[in-house]
């Protein structure tokens, strides 16, 4: 993605921030010195939050960052995030006010929105930021709005998810309009609103379509249904998706990107694509399909047996 033109020559990241997952401090720590040291001999600045200043045992001579805001003050171009999927989540939270892109360094598990995931890829990685080689992708984030009896509650943006649920184990009546038109009333233990990102967290395990992350399209997946014509429904992203509930059991719950909101029976959701979505980049050589190949174990190695073996 072109940046600055200097006599003709693309110019690419200078200076960016650090976001780590701390919850183990020694691996985080070590992360830490260690990408920063490959960080600066790419030419990169750092930008550097408290915590993270902490953990590197002073390894980070710049002026300390204590906000979101305050990195894109102190010049920060983008954000590395160091750790997992949930990290990455958390972090696309936290950076909304700033509009900063975010990219993944895998510290963590899985790692399916990340971008690096070993030493060497780190490497590659920050000199792709400093040469201009990387890729942005826009990925699309759910805006939610709490409808109560006093009023309306806009709620956290979802990169994943919205999940309208109950606490038991009892059944629950959720009812779906699109657009203000009654689609279904699902007999299930919950509703998830998936975004194309969010299609391999939650929405893959309850059954739901694996989409690209491009497809301007939203999955609506039932949570273990009662009926066996309740299937998953992809609309389009531009649609408004409205959740009530019908009849409840028990108390209710809505997750945002698995932070739970206790919710009562008369609230209702309404769900649609922000109008700002979620900057990510991603090393040149990045491709969904192959994410997928290695993530889902969709690769298969063919072994032949003998001269007529296929």
């Amino acid at each position: 993605m072109p940046r600055l033109r200097r006599r003709g020559t693309l110019i690419g990241m200078q200076r960016i921030g650090i976001i780590a997952n701390t919850y183990n401090a020694s691996i985080a720590g070590r992360a830490i010195r260690s990408i920063a040291e490959m960080a600066r001999a790419a030419g990169l600045e750092i930008v550097h939050t408290s915590t993270l200043h902490a953990l590197a045992e002073n390894h980070f001579p710049e002026t300390t960052a204590q906000t979101p805001a305050e990195l894109v003050a102190r010049g920060a171009e983008a954000v590395l995030v160091l750790g997992g999927d949930g990290t990455m989540l958390n972090v696309a939270q936290r950076m909304r006010e700033c509009d900063l892109p975010l990219m993944g360094f895998n510290i963590g598990t899985l790692g399916y929105l990340t971008s690096a995931a070993t030493e060497c890829d780190f490497k590659s990685a920050l000199h792709e930021l400093a040469a201009n080689l990387y890729r942005e992708e826009q990925r699309v984030m759910l805006t939610t709005c709490l409808r109560t009896k006093n009023g309306r509650q806009a709620l956290p943006d979802a990169l994943n998810e919205v999940v309208l649920t109950r606490r038991t184990g009892r059944l629950v009546w959720l009812e779906c309009l699109l657009n203000n038109e009654p689609v279904a009333t699902y007999a299930c233990d919950g509703l998830i609103v998936a975004t194309p990102t969010g299609s391999t967290a939650y929405a893959l395990s309850a059954g739901g379509p694996i989409m690209m992350p491009q497809t301007p399209a939203l999955i609506i997946c039932p949570i273990g249904p009662h009926t066996l014509s309740s299937r998953p429904l992809v609309v389009q992203d531009t649609a408004r998706i409205t959740l009530r509930v019908a009849r409840a059991r028990g108390p209710l719950v809505v997750a945002i990107d698995g932070n739970d909101i206790p919710i009562s029976e008369t609230d209702e959701l309404e769900i649609t694509k922000n109008a700002r979505p979620l900057r990510i980049l991603f090393c040149g050589s990045h491709n969904p399909a192959k994410i997928f190949r290695e993530k889902l174990g969709w690769s298969q190695t063919l072994v032949t047996q003998g001269p007529h073996a296929p």
